[in-house]
């Protein structure tokens, strides 16, 4: 940011650290290189298998912070990933947003996000492969 920008009050009063903004930073140009597809069919990104690939892409001391949630973001069945020690929230592919990858301050965003106990058994790990490869190109 610069002097003459407005700085977001989750970053002036330091909510987020370096390590969820350089997460952002790295997440956002990953999901950059997705192919653009139909929203519809086998081959339609799905939030389930984004934010596995984008886990497994992000650096080492970013990834090992981060774990996949899988849940829904109001009445959306989503997956997110999570920040294991603040709870904070980096969404790659955030329902209703744009630019769909953000990232939510845990204390705002609790009423949104609602994990469930248990991972998804429906993630299409071929897709996840898919997005991997492209992220990586």
């Amino acid at each position: 940011m610069t002097e003459r920008q407005l700085t977001p009050y989750v970053i002036a009063s330091g909510t987020f650290e370096a390590l969820h903004l350089d997460a952002l930073e790295v997440a956002r140009a990953l999901v950059d290189q997705v192919v653009n597809r139909d929203h519809e069919g086998a081959k339609e990104v799905r939030c389930h298998e984004l934010a596995r690939a984008v886990l497994t892409e992000l650096p080492g001391r970013i990834a090992d912070n981060l774990r996949v949630r899988d849940g829904r973001c109001g009445i959306v069945e989503h997956s997110w990933l999570e920040f294991k020690l603040t709870g904070h929230i980096l969404d790659v592919y955030r329902p209703g947003f744009v630019p769909c990858v953000v990232l939510v301050d845990r204390f705002l965003g609790f009423k949104d996000y609602k994990p469930e106990p248990s991972e998804r058994s429906d993630i299409r790990h071929a897709m996840v492969s898919t997005l991997r490869g492209e992220m990586t190109r």
